[in-house]
C-alpha cells in the first residue's frame, strides 16, 4: 500500500518521507522540484486557491491503491480529511478536521457535548457584525476562524470604533464576533480534565491536537478558546 502527501511545497514532502521510512510515497505538490524516495509526484499549478489537488490525489488513488493520506500543512488538514472520506481511506474524518481548524466548528461541537466555551457568533456582513454588537456588547472582538490561533482582526471598544469598522472594512467574512471577557488564558494539556473532554467531544479522531487554550474566569469557570495543534514544522 501507498501514504499520499499533500504538500505546498517539496520541503513538506521530504520531512515525511524522512518520518515514514519504509514506507512507499506519492505526493501532490505546488513546488517543482522533485524530492527523493518518491514514486510519482504531481505538480499543481495552483496549490492553495484551487481543486487541482483533488483532482490529482483522486487520479493517483485509481492507479494505486492508498493506506494513509497525510496534511503536511494547516491548510491541508481539511482536504486531506475530504479525499479520505471520499476514497475511504483511514484517518481523522472531515467533522474533526473542520472542528481542528474552524473555531466556529469547535464551539458547536464542543458545547453539543456540554463543554462550556467562549460565546461566539459567525460574521458574513456588516449587519452581522452590528447585530453581534448589541446581542453580545462591547467591547467586541472579531477573529479569524480559519487560521491558527485564531488571531485577531478588529477589536471594537465603542460605537464609534463599531462605525469606523463597519465604514471601512470591505470583506467581513471568514470571521467570528465574540466578547471580549475578564479572565485568565490558560494552555492545558490533552491529560487534564478539560483537555480529556475536549478530546472525548471531537467527533472521530484528535488528529493533530497539541493542547487547548481556555479562559479561566473570575468565579473559576474555564471556558474553551480555541484548540493549539502539533507544528507542522
Amino acid at each position: 500500500m501507498t501514504v499520499l502527501v499533500l504538500g505546498e511545497s517539496a520541503d513538506d514532502l521530504e520531512r515525511w518521507a524522512s518520518a515514514l521510512p519504509g514506507e512507499r510515497m506519492v505526493g501532490v505538490t505546488g513546488d517543482a522540484r522533485r524530492p527523493a524516495r518518491y514514486e510519482q509526484v504531481v505538480q499543481v499549478g495552483r496549490y492553495t486557491d484551487s481543486t487541482e489537488v483533488e483532482l490529482a490525489a483522486v487520479r493517483i488513488a485509481r492507479e494505486t491503491p492508498l493506506s494513509a493520506i497525510v496534511a503536511s500543512g494547516y491548510a491541508d488538514l481539511l482536504r486531506a480529511a475530504c479525499l479520505r472520506a471520499y476514497l475511504g481511506v483511514p484517518g481523522q474524518g472531515r467533522e474533526a478536521a473542520l472542528a481542528c481548524i474552524d473555531l466556529i466548528s469547535l464551539r458547536a461541537v464542543l458545547a453539543a457535548a456540554d463543554v462550556a466555551v467562549v460565546p461566539g457568533r459567525e460574521v458574513r456582513s456588516a449587519a452581522d457584525v452590528a447585530r453581534h454588537a448589541n446581542s453580545l456588547g462591547l467591547p467586541l472582538r472579531l477573529r479569524r476562524r480559519r487560521v491558527p490561533d485564531s488571531p485577531v482582526a478588529h477589536r471594537i471598544d465603542s460605537r464609534g470604533q463599531l462605525l469606523a469598522v463597519l465604514r471601512t472594512t470591505r470583506d467581513l467574512s471568514g470571521l467570528l464576533a465574540e466578547p471580549v471577557l475578564d479572565g485568565e488564558p490558560l494552555r492545558l494539556p490533552l491529560d487534564t480534565e478539560l483537555g480529556t473532554a475536549v478530546l472525548h467531544a471531537l467527533p472521530d479522531s484528535a488528529g493533530p491536537v497539541a493542547a487547548v487554550h481556555a479562559l479561566r474566569l473570575p468565579d473559576g469557570q474555564l471556558l474553551v478558546d480555541h484548540l493549539e495543534l502539533e507544528s507542522f514544522a
